[in-house]
């Protein structure tokens, strides 16, 4: 998908992809890194996901940034949910590193945090970020944003690299 394009929902009803018959499809699928400093945070992001979207979707989870591009790095998640506020390395500069890797550079990054001024979110989403929510959030947005970004990708494993400028 080139720069700056942002997938559509289908509008239809959040859950994880059925296979044909109706059945769920088998073991997880999908795997999402939630980036937070507060536990709780990542626990509620966690369930979330399970609840909502159901077994497909394999959750792990960072303490800080710097644990966040190591993780990223080496076990290419789908999807990352990033908080901004966090000792040592932020949300920002996270996304900075993520985005100007090559083998990192594709993964969707959903920014979950408590800045929501307008400034932040041009921030975040200048720096390639692929959506933006406000904690609190709501659990039902949250399994649409993390549903629509991950099937977006199409699977974020055989996506290219992005051309060389001039292509």
């Amino acid at each position: 998908m080139p720069a700056g394009e942002k997938c559509r929902s289908s509008g239809g009803p959040v859950g994880p992809p059925q296979q044909k018959g109706g059945g769920p499809v088998g073991p997880p699928r999908w795997t999402v890194l939630v980036v937070d400093d507060e536990e709780e945070v990542r626990r509620v992001a966690r369930e979330c996901i399970r609840l909502a979207l159901g077994e497909e979707y394999r959750v792990m989870e960072a303490k800080g940034g710097a644990e966040a591009v190591d993780m990223a790095q080496k076990e290419r998640p789908d999807l990352i949910l990033l908080d901004i506020l966090m000792p040592e390395v932020d949300g920002f500069e996270v996304c900075r590193r993520l985005k100007a890797t090559p083998a990192t550079s594709h993964i969707p990054i959903l920014f979950l945090t408590a800045r929501g001024e307008q400034e932040a979110v041009e921030i975040g989403l200048g720096l390639g970020g692929d959506g933006y929510m406000v904690k609190p959030f709501n659990a039902v947005s949250l399994a649409a944003q993390v549903s629509e970004l991950v099937t977006c990708a199409g699977g974020a494993r055989v996506r290219r690299p992005p051309a060389a400028a001039g292509e």
